[in-house]
């Protein structure tokens, strides 16, 4: 027995030590598409707020431009968008340590994403150039890193025979390198390239029950997590080419139905109408509680909070109702008071 666990472990060496050698002989490809990532989780650490985060796979990095979101709404935007593929969970587990107060965040996943599994071969591709990023995974796809190595080996060991021969090596997508994103992230380079019609045909969604209700629980979860750090989340779906969109009408309808059944936003709603001082340009009502713009008409709910609170929304609603009728009736005021609210130390995990 003790013979046979010997010649399992040195068979094990053995083949890690030729991986190992395949690896360090290939050749190493630094401009992949691929190679962006590590510049955009750059961004998404140092942007200044605040900041409007989107999350999404290659049409996001391809249809999004920054400069028209900077201009007009005042944001830093962070482009995130590289490939669907990598997964919902990659991408949301990648923001979530850098999210701060005041932040907005954007989901814009493709429709593909809401339908079937994250793919490995993409995963490889990434963790290749941003090793940390594993530490970013699921243990379902680590699993499907290990399934999928012995290929990815495989295509590896034959790119490195050729790069020792001297004879070229296809690389993939060599046209996408680091140098045709802008600062903010977008892909800029294909806006100066001539359109081409579309000729491969459309492949159909392949929908995984599953998959989805795994999806939306994820996405809620996120969405409660930003809000409880005063962080706006925003969902849409990204653009679709025609073609592709009408050979799977009728899958993406089905992924409509069952997101506008599932999802669910619970989690103290408010805010919608904040207060704020009339050359506020996020303010929809003055000091007073009044509709900036509006004659006659006030706000006395929960939609005026600037922020989202802490706690249950009933108090501080009560506390605006009583201030809006003060107004009302002509009644002085409370002195302004910036004294700090007590926080519950253990409001993270417990209390809630």
């Amino acid at each position: 027995m003790k013979k046979f666990i010997f010649s399992i472990a040195v068979f094990t060496l053995i083949q890690v030590g030729i991986g190992v050698a395949i690896y360090q002989a290939s050749p190493r490809v630094v401009n992949l598409y691929y190679a962006s990532s590590p510049y955009k989780h750059e961004r998404l650490k140092t942007a200044p707020s605040p900041r409007m985060i989107f999350l999404g796979g290659s049409g996001l990095g391809f249809g999004l431009d920054s400069d028209r979101i900077l201009d007009q709404l005042g944001y830093q935007p962070v482009n995130m968008g590289v490939h669907g593929a990598l997964g919902t969970t990659f991408m949301i587990n990648e923001v979530k340590p850098h999210i701060r107060e005041g932040d907005v965040v954007v989901l814009c996943f493709e429709h593909p994403l809401l339908a079937y599994h994250d793919s490995s071969i993409e995963l490889q591709f990434m963790i290749e150039h941003r090793p940390d990023g594993f530490a970013l995974l699921e243990w379902a796809q680590i699993q499907q890193l290990l399934d999928s190595s012995l290929n990815y080996l495989g295509g590896m060991s034959r790119t490195t025979v050729r790069h020792l021969q001297g004879k070229p090596y296809r690389t993939w997508i060599p046209q996408f390198t680091d140098r045709i994103f802008n600062d903010y992230g977008d892909i800029t380079i294909h806006r100066t390239m001539a359109q081409r019609p579309i000729t491969q045909p459309m492949n159909r969604l392949r929908i995984d029950p599953a998959y989805q209700k795994k999806l939306v629980k994820r996405v809620n979860a996120f969405h409660a997590y930003c809000e409880e750090r005063g962080v706006k989340v925003f969902f849409f779906h990204g653009p679709l080419l025609r073609p592709y969109y009408e050979a799977t009408q009728e899958e993406i309808t089905t992924i409509d139905a069952f997101i506008r059944e599932h999802a669910e936003s619970a989690y103290h709603p408010c805010g919608t109408a904040r207060i704020g001082r009339r050359d506020d340009p996020m303010a929809v009502v003055d000091p007073e509680c009044r509709v900036i713009g509006v004659d006659g008409l006030r706000l006395a709910d929960s939609s005026v909070f600037p922020r989202i609170t802490n706690g249950n929304l009933n108090a501080p609603s009560i506390m605006v109702g009583e201030k809006a009728a003060d107004h009302v009736l002509g009644r002085t005021p409370l002195a302004p008071s910036n004294a700090e609210p007590w926080i519950n130390p253990r409001w993270r995990d417990a209390d809630r």
